[in-house]
């Protein structure tokens, strides 16, 4: 080979890579999007369907999604040991957690106000790894987090949450409040799990193994007054539903949870995690946005300075 051919072909090499990069970012844009409209999408969902019903159906879909699919991703399942089987339950039950509380926060609060309290993930991540890991936090971190805090309160103490009842506001806010803590214990108590399964394995895996633990819980809280309380009702749900509303659940089954997450995981094979997590301050612009312009959302000044307090306070505890 001269040198003539050489220089072609890495020439040509550069620029397959420099397209794969591109495809790379385009597809987190992509992710950002989907999970931001995602908070419109179980929003109105939730207009057919009841919260525990969207919440058990959506986790059912996805799981039997990630079941079929990664066979024809050429991805092969490992046999599970016995010892990873708790911890993996564990687990799982915090990835569910935090999708299980989304559908019954949005049932009384705004979809863009929910989108940016769900932002907040990084924040309790920080947190938690500095009370379980020991990981330092730093007087930077330490700032964001208080000012992502800051930011938390003003929504909280500001935000209509078009819901016409105080306590439903309090109980809608701390519902959505709960999903990041949960993602955050998601995220810290996985860090093993990760290290010993490839990634998409170990999120099919919580994911199947979550939602078959959260089941009786769910069928448990049915029996309460808020929620359907039987099988039935949740089976009266889906044969009533319309064609829009099958395809919103569809939706928030598959975009979010199984394409989502299978692009994101496939962006940090080639992209620094750092780089990764910026896509993640895009979400609550997405949903904000896609709420406004969907739904009729106003965009009030709490949301506005909260979501900004927020949104500066995440990256500020990510530096």
């Amino acid at each position: 080979m001269n040198g003539i051919e050489r220089f072609e072909r890495v020439a040509i090499g550069s620029q397959i890579g420099r397209a794969g990069l591109l495809w790379v970012h385009l597809s987190l844009l992509f992710v950002a999007a989907t999970w931001g409209i995602n908070f419109v999408a179980v929003k109105a969902a939730l207009e057919e369907l009841a919260p525990v019903s969207l919440t058990i159906a959506r986790h059912l879909v996805a799981s039997a999604a990630f079941l079929l699919l990664l066979p024809f991703l050429g991805v092969r399942f490992r046999a599970l040991p016995v010892r990873d089987l708790p911890r993996l339950l564990i687990v799982g039950l915090c990835a569910v957690g935090s999708g299980i509380t989304i559908p019954f926060g949005q049932a009384l609060v705004p979809a863009g106000v929910a989108s940016l309290i769900v932002t907040t993930s990084p924040v309790f991540t920080g947190i938690l790894s500095f009370v379980f890991l020991r990981e330092r936090l730093g007087t930077v971190r330490s700032a964001g987090i208080s000012l992502a805090f800051a930011g938390l309160l003003v929504m909280f103490l500001l935000a209509d949450s078009g819901s016409g009842s105080g306590s439903a506001s309090v109980a809608g806010f701390l519902l959505m409040l709960a999903a990041p803590v949960c993602w955050s214990l998601y995220t810290v108590a996985g860090k093993s799990i990760v290290s010993r399964y490839p990634p998409m394995i170990a999120t099919a895996y919580v994911f199947v193994l979550g939602t078959i633990g959260f089941l009786p819980l769910m069928f448990v809280l049915g029996a309460m007054d808020f929620f359907p309380p039987t099988l039935s009702s949740m089976e009266g749900d889906l044969v009533h539903l319309s064609l829009k509303g099958w395809a919103l659940l569809l939706y928030t089954a598959i975009g979010p949870l199984v394409i989502g997450y299978g692009l994101w995981y496939r962006a940090l094979k080639r992209l620094e995690p750092s780089q990764v997590a910026v896509y993640m301050y895009l979400v609550p612009l997405f949903g904000v946005a896609s709420s406004s312009l969907l739904l009729g959302e106003p965009v009030t000044l709490s949301i506005i300075f909260g979501g900004a307090a927020i949104i500066g306070g995440v990256v500020l505890a990510n530096l």
